[in-house]
């Protein structure tokens, strides 16, 4: 009986036992691939990179979270969890669970060829500079014309934009780019924005 070790005696008749083993825990593998966090309730999961494996005892709720790092977004879940939601897994057996991150892409420059205020008929390229991401990055540009917003060069993997303002476009304006990673379909990762400026005749 008990746990600890057993020894049979046998004087001339047969014999036998029953040895009962139990799961003791179940394992759970979390791959984290990008910059980001994935943490674990109850505690035994904080990963950042690679893959991290804690076990739970048999028929454990862990429910995971995903944390992105910074000018980062998380895309989704793979293995034992699916979507962008809240990830629970039940642990009846061993699991694996992909945390997936990318990075955005940063506005680091936003420029004209040209100093302000600018006459009709002067051709202005203004250029972009971004930092991380997923290439190609793409670029959306919307000028405001007296306060008025109009898209004039939709996403693309061109990173400038270029006007060649005429009479009617005398005034304020400002242009912002937006940027997105390639393909994300998001309505922009980061943004920057002119100050005002003026078109003179």
């Amino acid at each position: 009986g008990g746990a600890g070790p057993c020894t049979l005696s046998l004087p001339g008749t047969s014999g036998g036992l029953i040895a009962t083993f139990s799961q003791s825990g179940w394992p759970l593998a979390v791959n984290v691939i990008g910059p980001g966090t994935v943490t674990s309730a109850p505690e035994g999961i904080n990963c950042s990179s690679g893959t991290c494996v804690a076990t739970f005892p048999p028929g454990t709720t862990v429910s995971l979270s995903a944390t992105p790092g910074a000018a980062a977004v998380f895309d989704g879940w793979s293995g034992a969890c699916a979507g962008t939601g809240g990830c629970s897994v039940t642990l009846t057996t061993g699991q694996t669970v992909s945390a997936m991150f990318t990075a955005r892409p940063t506005v680091t420059a936003f420029t004209a060829n040209v100093a302000f205020p600018v006459q009709v008929g002067t051709r202005i390229t203004w250029t972009t500079t971004v930092s991380g991401g997923v290439q190609p990055v793409e670029y959306e540009f919307t000028r405001e014309d007296d306060r008025t917003p109009v898209l004039v060069q939709r996403y693309s993997t061109t990173s400038t934009y270029a006007w060649i303002p005429t009479a009617t476009d005398i005034g304020s304006h400002r242009l912002q780019v937006a940027v997105r990673n390639a393909g994300s379909g998001s309505p922009g990762d980061d943004y920057a924005i002119t100050e005002s400026f003026e078109v003179i005749p």
